[in-house]
């Protein structure tokens, strides 16, 4: 089993971080917890947690004191913040620091749940020469955790298909999936072989050729219907995606609904 450890000066925090996941399923166990940050330190450095889950501000020590302390004295922990939205930019210091990830509140399982599917293939990356008994094997890991990516990726794709028209935005999307924007980022492109902005641009330029080709809007009124704000730029992307405009696209075809 992997030791864990939780601080957070908010014990109804520990509480339900304990209780969202089994956490042996992951082969890991909950071996002490914290709501003082000089209490946590003190009880990391005697039980020597393999993971370390912290939040940000504490009193006696804050969360970044507390990684950065730890770390000192355990280089391989891998440590973890929790954190709101409002301090995104201690994240990216503990980040800096060497911390693994961070989770945003109020925590999603599902997101915890990925994020411990990655600590436990980097553990046992970590511990390849110790007899592993009980243990998953890495194959098995990786593909709960490809699984879980392309569930993330199609429930996207699936919203953007959805809400094309809206203003939707990277970031925007990152935060109504409690995702950190590199990260998704990062495993759209893998999984679709192009960028979220690619990908949105291209539904708008579809949707966007089905009212050309059969209806009479202007063109002003289709831009504003597939979501581009600004018309200049609906036919600047439309352009660059075929190699034509929209009104010589809608002049070109011959079975649309405009002759």
């Amino acid at each position: 089993m992997y030791n864990i450890m939780i601080a957070d000066d908010e014990i109804w925090i520990i509480k339900n971080l304990t209780k969202m996941v089994n956490w042996k399923n992951y082969n890991m166990e909950i071996i002490a917890t914290s709501t003082d940050g000089i209490e946590a330190l003190n009880i990391a450095i005697e039980k020597k947690p393999q993971v370390l889950i912290t939040d940000l501000r504490m009193p006696g020590l804050d969360g970044l004191e507390l990684i950065e302390k730890y770390m000192m004295i355990n280089p391989k922990a891998i440590c973890v913040i929790l954190s709101g939205y409002s301090q995104f930019p201690y994240v990216q210091k503990a980040l800096r620091l060497g911390a693994f990830d961070y989770l945003l509140k109020p925590i999603d399982p599902s997101i915890l749940e990925e994020m411990l599917l990655r600590i436990a293939s980097l553990l046992q990356k970590q511990n390849s020469t110790i007899a592993r008994i009980d243990l998953p094997c890495k194959s098995e890991i990786d593909e709960v955790y490809k699984t879980k990516i392309n569930a993330h990726v199609m429930e996207i794709i699936s919203f953007i298909n959805d809400y094309y028209q809206d203003d939707l935005s990277l970031a925007g999307v990152a935060e109504k999936f409690h995702l950190n924007v590199a990260y998704l980022s990062d495993i759209f492109s893998r999984t679709t072989n192009t960028t979220f902005c690619r990908y949105l641009a291209n539904v708008r330029i579809d949707k966007a050729k089905q009212l050309l080709l059969y209806t009479d809007y202007t063109l002003e009124t289709i831009a504003d219907r597939v979501g581009f704000s600004e018309y200049r730029h609906f036919i600047r992307t439309f352009k660059r995606f075929n190699d034509e405009t929209p009104s010589q696209f809608r002049q070109n075809q011959n079975g649309g609904f405009i002759k």
